[in-house]
Order: C-alpha cells, then structure tokens, then sequence
C-alpha cells in the first residue's frame, strides 16, 4: 500500500501535521491514533512496533535472533540437567550409594 501523508490524514481522519509529525517521530501517539493508523493499513497495532516481515534484512537479524536464544536456551538445560544429576550423584554417595560407570 502507497499512500502520500495527504492521503494517510485523510483516511485517518487527521491533520497532515499530525502524520507528518508521526512520521518525523516528533510526537507522542496516542492509542487511539494507533489505532487509526492500524486500520488504514490493514495491519493490527502491535504491528507498527515490530520489524517489517518482508525485509530480507530483518529476516536474518530475527533468524540470528533466534538461534541465539536457542543456544541460551541449550545452555542453560544443559547447566541445570548437570546441577541435578550432581545433586542426585551426591544424594547417593551420601546415602552410600555407588553410582554406575
């Protein structure tokens, strides 16, 4: 969708002023202007607030994104399964318990 401030105000049934001033970042938003600017565009507006889906570059910072939380994620399994089975290993040998090779 292609749309000139002009048109934008209009749908949204602003001033020019008020998007050109959005678009500038020069002022606050309020909800329900989100909410306007939402419709017109044809998205939700927690969309405004996210990165563009079709963006190649966007695509690959997420991918890396994720993949690095992944990693933080294996990490932090890995440290807690080793935290639990030193646990259970102690329990037992407290217990004179001899664990298996």
């Amino acid at each position: 969708m292609s749309l000139s401030q002009e048109q934008l105000a209009e749908l949204m049934g602003v001033s020019l002023q008020t998007v050109n001033c959005i678009e500038g970042c020069r002022t606050w938003v309020s909800d329900k202007t989100l909410g306007k600017l939402a419709s017109v565009l044809e998205i939700e507006a927690f969309q405004l607030f996210g990165p563009l889906e079709n963006s190649e570059q966007n695509g690959a910072a997420q991918d890396l994104a994720l993949e690095l939380q992944i990693q933080r994620l294996q990490e932090e399994i890995k440290s807690a399964v080793d935290d639990r089975f030193a646990f259970f290993a102690q329990s037992r040998r407290k217990a004179g318990i001899k664990m298996p090779v």
